[in-house]
């Protein structure tokens, strides 16, 4: 380990993100947030199987200094179906197979680390890794490399996870009953029915609950050297410090991380339409309703929402996917909504079919509100432009994103819970118009503003694209990166 005195002039952070939609662009944001700062500091290597190799490099400009490197894998092996390589290609009935594959990447990590070792003479300066990975904690320790878990979600939705999944406190209860969550304040209590589906039948001994326990929860001092978390300091400061006191090691909050276009366009002609069609309406008068690129809710559901939406007279973008028991890649159907729906909302409702160019809607004056499923990365590209929010949770975390936005921060309703939730018409109605033309609405939109004052402060980039030295996540991206040098001097020093 003496060797560390031979680094190269570039020091190597490696970078092992879980392959999911939501997770990727933000280990990307990370790698291009380290390389603009520390332009002549460190060399980045984003690893990943060979078909997400691919959409990165498909995304990256000319003059990206993001480093890929491929990982053999044969999702076969998992009783997956050929080619699926991310969460955007696998259906819900196969997650699992599908979380337990990452395992199969460990000894292709090794053989990497080795390489780096012989070429180099030193292991890497660090690896920084996905909460879904919690294994490679166990690996950077063999080779003696500092190790951080990055959580693509918020502070409070992987501390809640931690405390859930490690000990069940629902199991008997009913699912209107409340009950408090293990290293949470005795303040902050949910329902049974604010859990995932899979986490509402584990009994300890389940599948899911052997994964969680194994590779996700079991974060603390002999796996990982530190957290970095996907949000702002300013807006979960209470809960990084429980996510900290649960897990036991420090936490360096490094969001917003979501990719900045830089120069990319998304000028297709479907786009500028969207665009054209919001430029027709005046300032804070749409909503934006979207539930993210692997989510989606039932025909009936859809059929509800449809109808709610017509009777509140609000006017509403809605991009719109297969409900759920269809591919969500197929083209969408006629049918899945009532029956002359765009006919009759046309002007005030547009319907974009699959795919819509999200922080670009978010950004036009005419968006006040997005109805989303919560996950983490819409929400922070919501708040950051100051768009307030409608909830409805459909999976992972996002029941806890709600609670927190609703009751702690004055920014979300929830409109409905999960994918089998009884959804109203009329009160779908009554929410819209609540959140777009209500006073309620108004407190909202103002602490909203509010709120995006905080989370651009913390934002290393100013409009020119330079770095804004001496904002928090800065200084959060230099504890974090000092640290690492701080515990290779001291490791030099003991073997020297």
């Amino acid at each position: 380990m003496g060797s560390h005195q031979e680094e190269p002039k570039k020091k190597h952070i490696l970078m092992l993100p879980f392959m999911a939609q939501g997770h990727i662009p933000v280990f990307l944001s990370l790698a291009n947030l380290i390389n603009k700062t520390y332009p002549n500091t460190y060399t980045v290597t984003i690893v990943s199987t060979s078909l997400n190799v691919e959409a990165i490099r498909s995304v990256l400009p000319p003059s990206s200094a993001v480093n890929l490197h491929v990982l053999p894998f044969r999702s076969t092996d998992y009783g997956l179906p050929a080619n699926s390589e991310n969460t955007n290609s696998i259906p819900y009935s196969l997650m699992l197979n599908f979380v337990c594959s990452g395992r199969s990447l460990r000894p292709h990590l090794r053989d990497l680390l080795d390489k780096i070792l012989a070429r180099n003479g030193c292991p890497p300066f660090c690896i920084i890794a996905d909460i879904f990975f919690g294994w490679s904690g166990e690996l950077a320790r063999e080779y003696g490399v500092a190790h951080f878990t990055l959580s693509t979600c918020s502070a409070v939705g992987y501390a809640a996870y931690i405390g859930l999944w490690r000990h069940l406190p629902h199991l008997g209860m009913k699912d209107d009953e409340e009950f408090g969550i293990p290293g949470f304040p005795e303040k902050y209590r949910i329902r049974r029915n604010q859990l995932p589906e899979n986490l509402k039948i584990a009994d300890g001994n389940d599948d899911w609950s052997k994964f969680y326990r194994n590779d996700v929860t079991n974060i603390g001092r002999a796996n990982s050297d530190g957290l970095l978390v996907n949000t702002v300091e300013e807006f979960e400061t209470a809960e990084l410090a429980i996510l900290g006191k649960i897990t036991g090691l420090p936490v360096y909050p490094l969001g917003p991380l979501f990719l900045e276009r830089d120069g990319m366009s998304n000028a297709t002609s479907s786009n500028r339409k969207i665009i054209e069609w919001l430029d027709g309406h005046p300032p804070d008068s749409v909503l934006y309703v979207s539930f993210g690129s692997q989510n989606t809710i039932t025909r009936s559901q859809m059929m509800a929402l449809a109808s709610g939406l017509e009777a509140s007279s609000v006017s509403f973008l809605w991009v719109v996917r297969s409900p759920i028991g269809f591919d969500l890649k197929i083209e969408f159907k006629d049918e899945w909504l009532p029956a002359g729906f765009e006919k009759r909302v046309k002007g005030r409702g547009l319907i974009v079919r699959n795919w819509g160019p999200q922080p670009e809607i978010l950004e036009h004056a005419s968006v006040k509100a997005f109805l989303t499923h919560c996950g983490w990365n819409s929400v922070m590209e919501s708040l950051s432009r100051g768009v307030t929010l409608m909830g409805w949770p459909l999976a992972a975390e996002q029941f806890y994103n709600a609670k927190m936005l609703e009751e702690e921060v004055g920014v979300l309703v929830e409109l409905a819970r999960g994918p089998v939730d009884h959804v109203d018409p009329q009160k779908v109605s009554e929410t819209v118009v609540l959140v777009m033309k209500s006073e309620k609405g108004k407190e909202m939109k103002r602490r909203a503003t509010e709120l995006a004052g905080k989370i651009n402060e913390a934002v290393c980039s100013g409009g020119d694209g330079k770095i804004k030295k001496g904002s928090s996540r800065t200084n959060k991206l230099d504890d974090f990166l000092n640290s690492v040098n701080f515990q290779l001097f001291f490791t030099s020093e003991e073997i020297n």
